[in-house]
Protein backbone atom coordinates (compact mmCIF):
# COMPACT_ATOMS: atom_id res chain seq x y z
CA UNK A 1 0.00 0.00 0.00
CA UNK A 2 1.45 3.34 -1.06
CA UNK A 3 1.22 6.21 1.41
CA UNK A 4 -0.21 9.47 0.15
CA UNK A 5 2.26 12.34 0.45
CA UNK A 6 1.18 15.12 2.75
CA UNK A 7 2.59 18.59 2.15
CA UNK A 8 4.64 20.19 4.90
CA UNK A 9 5.19 23.83 5.83
CA UNK A 10 7.98 24.30 3.31
CA UNK A 11 5.90 22.79 0.48
CA UNK A 12 2.96 25.07 1.20
CA UNK A 13 5.15 28.17 1.62
CA UNK A 14 7.12 27.50 -1.56
CA UNK A 15 3.99 26.84 -3.64
CA UNK A 16 2.36 30.08 -2.50
CA UNK A 17 5.62 32.04 -2.83
CA UNK A 18 6.10 30.74 -6.38
CA UNK A 19 2.50 31.63 -7.26
CA UNK A 20 3.13 35.18 -6.07
CA UNK A 21 6.46 35.53 -7.89
CA UNK A 22 5.00 34.06 -11.10
CA UNK A 23 2.06 36.48 -10.93
CA UNK A 24 -0.58 33.78 -10.51
CA UNK A 25 -1.48 35.37 -7.18
CA UNK A 26 -1.96 39.13 -7.52
CA UNK A 27 -1.18 41.92 -5.01
CA UNK A 28 -4.08 42.31 -2.59
CA UNK A 29 -5.57 38.93 -3.49
CA UNK A 30 -6.90 36.83 -0.63
CA UNK A 31 -5.04 33.58 -0.11
CA UNK A 32 -8.02 31.97 1.57
CA UNK A 33 -8.38 30.59 5.03
CA UNK A 34 -5.72 28.48 6.68
CA UNK A 35 -8.16 25.56 6.82
CA UNK A 36 -9.04 25.81 3.11
CA UNK A 37 -5.39 26.17 2.11
CA UNK A 38 -4.42 23.19 4.25
CA UNK A 39 -7.08 21.12 2.56
CA UNK A 40 -6.06 22.34 -0.91
CA UNK A 41 -2.41 21.33 -0.40
CA UNK A 42 -3.18 18.24 1.70
CA UNK A 43 -1.23 19.72 4.60
CA UNK A 44 -1.95 19.96 8.27
CA UNK A 45 -3.51 23.14 9.61
CA UNK A 46 -0.44 23.62 11.81
CA UNK A 47 1.97 23.35 8.87
CA UNK A 48 -0.15 25.75 6.84
CA UNK A 49 -0.32 28.26 9.70
CA UNK A 50 3.50 28.14 9.95
CA UNK A 51 3.81 28.61 6.19
CA UNK A 52 1.56 31.69 6.35
CA UNK A 53 3.60 33.10 9.25
CA UNK A 54 6.83 32.57 7.31
CA UNK A 55 5.43 34.29 4.21
CA UNK A 56 4.27 37.25 6.33
CA UNK A 57 7.75 37.52 7.87
CA UNK A 58 9.32 37.41 4.41
CA UNK A 59 7.03 40.12 3.09
CA UNK A 60 5.03 38.05 0.59
CA UNK A 61 1.78 38.09 2.57
CA UNK A 62 0.07 40.51 4.92
CA UNK A 63 -2.22 39.40 7.73
CA UNK A 64 -5.39 41.44 8.15
CA UNK A 65 -6.84 40.05 11.35
CA UNK A 66 -10.07 38.16 10.88
CA UNK A 67 -10.15 39.13 7.19
CA UNK A 68 -7.31 36.69 6.57
CA UNK A 69 -4.07 36.71 4.63
CA UNK A 70 -3.50 38.62 1.41
CA UNK A 71 -0.70 38.93 -1.12
CA UNK A 72 1.43 41.94 -0.20
CA UNK A 73 1.12 45.01 -2.42
CA UNK A 74 4.86 44.88 -3.05
CA UNK A 75 6.84 41.68 -2.82
CA UNK A 76 10.54 41.30 -2.06
CA UNK A 77 12.64 41.48 -5.22
CA UNK A 78 15.83 40.70 -3.32
CA UNK A 79 16.18 37.10 -2.07
CA UNK A 80 18.03 38.41 0.99
CA UNK A 81 15.00 40.55 1.83
CA UNK A 82 12.94 37.37 1.91
CA UNK A 83 15.00 35.90 4.75
CA UNK A 84 13.31 35.74 8.12
CA UNK A 85 13.65 39.10 9.82
CA UNK A 86 13.92 37.60 13.28
CA UNK A 87 17.58 36.55 13.21
CA UNK A 88 18.98 37.89 16.43
CA UNK A 89 22.34 39.59 16.72
CA UNK A 90 23.58 36.72 18.90
CA UNK A 91 22.55 34.18 16.28
CA UNK A 92 24.25 36.18 13.51
CA UNK A 93 27.44 36.47 15.59
CA UNK A 94 27.37 32.71 16.21
CA UNK A 95 27.06 32.05 12.49
CA UNK A 96 29.88 34.49 11.75
CA UNK A 97 32.15 32.77 14.29
CA UNK A 98 31.48 29.37 12.73
CA UNK A 99 32.26 30.73 9.28
CA UNK A 100 35.47 32.30 10.58
CA UNK A 101 36.45 28.93 12.10
CA UNK A 102 35.70 27.10 8.85
CA UNK A 103 37.60 29.48 6.56
CA UNK A 104 41.16 28.24 7.35
CA UNK A 105 40.03 24.65 6.90
CA UNK A 106 38.46 25.45 3.53
CA UNK A 107 41.58 27.32 2.43
CA UNK A 108 43.71 24.31 3.41
CA UNK A 109 41.46 21.97 1.43
CA UNK A 110 41.74 24.21 -1.64
CA UNK A 111 45.55 24.23 -1.36
CA UNK A 112 45.65 20.43 -1.07
CA UNK A 113 43.34 20.02 -4.06
CA UNK A 114 45.52 22.39 -6.10
CA UNK A 115 48.65 20.37 -5.19
CA UNK A 116 46.91 17.12 -6.05
CA UNK A 117 45.74 18.52 -9.38
CA UNK A 118 49.30 19.67 -10.24
CA UNK A 119 50.69 16.21 -9.42
CA UNK A 120 48.20 14.56 -11.74
CA UNK A 121 49.25 16.69 -14.74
Amino acid sequence: MQEERVAGKNDVAETIRQGIVDGELKPGQSIGSIDATAQKYEASVGATRLAFQELVQQGYLVARGRAGHFVADTIPDDPVAALPRRLSTDRLESIEEKLDDALPLLQDIIKRLDRLERRQK
